[in-house]
């Protein structure tokens, strides 16, 4: 996202950026939502999923799914597991499998 407004920084003018990730139900609450008119409120709101069915997007200029958060899994070369359903990972990531042990083929 800072490479994106970077390159948009020439095309716009006199304009400042300022990225403060908070998640995806801020990037909406602060736009379209209950904090639009509020101390945090922000011109441009992002998130790395669709939109939420509750989520109104209607009075939006514009909406959409900018892009898609990605899990790089990296495990030292001498680790045992070769290959991870994504069920697995999910187990890892959420804290339900905490022991190599229970992944190992």
């Amino acid at each position: 996202m800072v490479a994106a407004l970077d390159a948009f920084k020439p095309l716009a003018g006199n304009f400042e950026t300022v990225v403060n990730q908070t998640g995806s139900s801020d990037g909406w609450a602060r736009t379209l939502g209950d904090d639009k008119d509020g101390p945090n409120a922000s011109e441009i709101g992002f998130a790395s999923r669709n939109f939420k069915d509750e989520e109104d997007t209607s009075d939006a200029i514009s909406s959409g799914k900018y892009c898609d958060d990605a899990i790089v899994t990296v495990v030292e070369k001498t680790n045992s597991v070769v290959d991870f359903t994504q069920q697995q990972l999910f187990d890892i990531f959420t804290g339900a499998v905490t022991n190599w042990e229970d992944i190992a083929k």
